[in-house]
């Protein structure tokens, strides 16, 4: 029995040292963010470093994801990071193979007031042991106005290039009149502003039409939000000189020189004309702003995005304003489609070729603006677009009819990641689909071998069982108490034993005594004595 339990104790000590040996120690991992500051004014810029650590082994590969609030804070485009959604921003980063950590800084524009929170969720590769292991964290960070700036949208002075305005300047008095003769057709204005830190900006054509013409000046403030404008109605006289013609006839005919020159273009079948200003009540497009743009030397009514984007004022031949796309590189216009969300414009664009269609969609059509639009659903009923914004982010967008809601989805071609390739990069789910084999295949070996030694001992208990079932059988003997031998009934032979010793003394018991005692007996006698 002793032997049993040594036999299980050594079985047992076995399985528990396969656990530490077979089964990989799991490392630890961890994501942390770090806030340039957590409470900022608009306007400014919030840089969030994002660090992935690992230890005591190196990091293989990292992958995470930060939430942000999408109304309060707008992304800036960082080195190795991508906007996955509207709210949130993808990290991908590969380990060198020695270092335990692997940094990120993700900037952000504080573009209004209010509060977000910085989720990071994310995976850990272990770069020897290969396991993945799950990393989160938060912050939050309060963007505020500044009392500090100023509102002053005030002018210091306006002065045109030609005559007087009417009434004399006053930074109270926003509209003002100026007649100017026939051979004006450029009037400039300098307008300077009351606050050195407040910004102004000109609209209307410098180019001079017979009879009314509009210009203004819009001031915008040092906070951002305050606004006035500035409007001057500049007259321009009718022309009183005549050119000569020299006729068939050969009688000579006078004409009016005009004094406009205009550009004209098509797209498609309808033939559009420039214009030079855009009429009062015109809804300028979200995310432009209105520049002085020359073409073919004549200044037109032009508006250009961040992104360099650059649409003109144009009207087709049945007198219907709107704004084209112009490509100033290689002078052609193109349609302007665009919806618009969150004081930005979503430019409506043929799909790149070489774009793949994100997974799960399929082609289709809908309505957006009264014009059937190439678009992509899935089973969800979930709809992408295809559109450069007015930054100039160009790729697939989300995009909900009912909500006007667009949030970016995935750029084509993809950025390429500036970070090491080599080891090469896992994806973490596959890392983690991966982990989850080699456990299975641990475990299925440990059952094996757990499975070989209880085999093994059913044997060795089997064998020695049988060997003490042999041993009873060979030892089939009686003790008789009144003469202290054990007698063997089927031989008839007595075996002697001498209690004090432990030695045998075997005999015939049909043979004659002969008188002598032997020293074994006597040693038996004298234990029973």
């Amino acid at each position: 029995m002793k032997i049993i339990k040594k036999v299980m104790a050594v079985l047992f000590s076995l399985i528990i040292m396969l656990q530490f040996v077979m089964i990989p120690s799991s490392a630890s991992s961890s994501g942390s963010l770090s806030l340039s500051s957590s409470s900022l004014t608009v306007g400014k810029t919030l840089t969030v470093t994002v660090t992935f650590s690992n230890s005591p082994n190196p990091i293989g590969a990292v992958e995470g994801y930060l939430s942000f609030n999408s109304s309060v804070l707008e992304y800036i485009q960082s080195a190795n990071t991508s906007l996955a959604s509207g709210s949130k921003v993808k990290m991908v980063g590969v380990g060198d193979g020695t270092s335990k950590s692997i940094k990120f800084s993700v900037k952000f524009n504080c573009k209004a007031v209010g509060s977000s929170s910085l989720s990071l969720s994310g995976s850990v590769l272990d770069y020897d042991t290969e396991q993945s292991a799950s990393v989160s964290s938060s912050k939050s960070v309060t963007v505020t106005s500044s009392a500090a700036l100023s509102n002053n949208a005030n002018l210091k002075s306006l002065i045109g290039s030609y005559g007087t305005l009417h009434p004399n300047f006053s930074a109270n008095v926003t509209s003002y009149n100026v007649s100017v003769p026939n051979n004006i057709t450029v009037y400039s204005l300098t307008a300077t502003p009351a606050d050195s830190k407040a910004k102004t900006e000109y609209f209307g054509s410098k180019n001079m039409k017979v009879g009314k013409n509009t210009r203004s000046v819009v001031v915008t403030a040092e906070d951002g939000v305050t606004k006035k404008t500035y409007t001057i109605t500049i007259t321009r006289a009718e022309a009183s000189s005549t050119s000569s013609k020299v006729t068939s006839s050969g009688i000579t005919s006078s004409e009016e020189v005009s004094s406009e020159i205009l550009n004209e273009f098509t797209i498609g079948e309808n033939k559009y004309t420039v214009q030079n200003e855009w009429q009062a009540d015109t809804k300028l497009p979200a995310g432009f702003e209105a520049i002085e743009y020359s073409l073919n030397d004549e200044n037109i009514a032009a508006l250009k995005s961040a992104g360099g984007t650059i649409l003109v004022y144009a009207a087709d031949e049945s007198g219907n304003n709107s704004f084209v796309i112009y490509d100033e590189e290689n002078g052609e216009y193109s349609e302007f489609r665009a919806v618009e969300y969150e004081q930005k414009s979503y430019i409506l664009t043929e799909r790149d070729r070489t774009a793949p269609v994100p997974t799960d969609f399929f082609p289709s059509k809908k309505d957006i603006g009264g014009e059937m639009t190439d678009v992509w659903m899935n089973e969800n009923g979930e709809t992408l677009i295809f559109a450069t914004d007015t930054d100039g982010k160009r790729g697939y967008f989300l995009y909900d009819d009912k909500s006007g809601k667009i949030e970016f989805f995935a750029s084509e071609p993809e950025p390429e990641s500036t970070v090491s390739t080599e080891p090469e990069q896992k994806n973490w789910l596959e890392n983690l689909k991966e982990d989850n084999d080699l456990l299975f295949k641990i475990v299925v070996i440990e059952a094996g071998i757990i499975l070989i030694l209880l085999i093994l001992l059913i044997i060795f208990l089997c064998l020695y069982l049988n060997k003490r079932k042999r041993d009873d059988n060979d030892d089939n003997y009686y003790y008789d108490q009144n003469d202290g031998f054990d007698d063997y009934d089927d031989f008839g032979d007595d075996e002697f034993i001498n209690e004090s010793s432990g030695a045998e003394i075997t005999g015939n018991a049909d043979e004659e005594f002969n008188g002598e005692i032997s020293d074994d007996f006597k040693q038996l006698f004298d234990v029973i004595e």
